[in-house]
């Protein structure tokens, strides 16, 4: 079972960061977007366009 890279959990299922290359869990980023929750955080063009 694949591991979280950003809290170490098991999870059935990862997407891997575009920006890092690391394997977060559903908890952990955006799936849709495939940006990790730090990369999220460290890049302004990781923004909700559902937001106004």
């Amino acid at each position: 079972m694949p591991i979280c890279a950003i809290c170490g959990e098991d999870s059935n299922i990862v997407t891997q960061c575009k920006m890092c290359g690391e394997e977060f869990c559903p908890s952990c980023g955006d799936a849709d977007d495939k940006v990790c929750t730090y990369c999220g955080a460290e890049g302004e063009d990781f923004i909700d366009d559902d937001e106004d």
